[in-house]
């Protein structure tokens, strides 16, 4: 497995900028390849710092021949990992590389997150949580509180351990 860090140098705003394209252009539109990297330099730094605010480590993992990739692992200080996929449209596909993770680390597994550009969170019968990045952000700026997102008092899906 290749384990590191994916560097984000650029937020999409300024992406946008530089290349003169705009986000409602037909091109872009039509570019969904380009919209998931935007999406996905919007979102990785969001989720980051939701982990590291638990006192988790981060770090991007995509197997050797490419055969599974996880966007974000948030490892937590007693060895519990979280998963998370980010994607636009949740499909069995993201969910397939969420499951292989779990298999390798079946006893070290605190949760599987999706992370999407919908509106809602939710978990889906396989057990993976889907979370819409807005969401996540509104709970990071009110201080790590997930009410909102979860229906009631339960533990943030993207936290990874107790920052205890």
């Amino acid at each position: 497995m290749v384990k590191s860090a994916k560097h984000h140098l650029a937020g999409p705003a300024l992406t946008l900028r530089l290349t003169w394209i705009s986000v409602s252009s037909p091109t872009t539109i039509r570019n969904s390849q380009f919209l998931g990297r935007l999406f996905e330099s919007q979102a990785i730094p969001s989720v980051r710092v939701a982990a590291e605010a638990s006192f988790a480590t981060a770090s991007h993992l995509r197997t050797l021949k490419g055969e599974h990739e996880v966007d974000l692992i948030a490892q937590g200080q007693d060895g519990r990992v979280v998963g998370v996929k980010l994607t636009a449209n949740v499909t069995d596909e993201d969910v397939r590389h969420l499951q292989w993770l779990h298999d390798q680390r079946r006893n070290d597994i605190a949760d599987l997150v999706i992370v999407t550009t919908g509106s809602r969170a939710y978990r889906r019968a396989d057990g993976a949580a889907v979370v819409s990045l807005a969401l996540l952000a509104s709970g990071c700026a009110q201080g790590g509180s997930n009410e909102a997102s979860t229906g009631g008092g339960s533990p943030p899906a993207t936290q990874a351990t107790d920052a205890t």
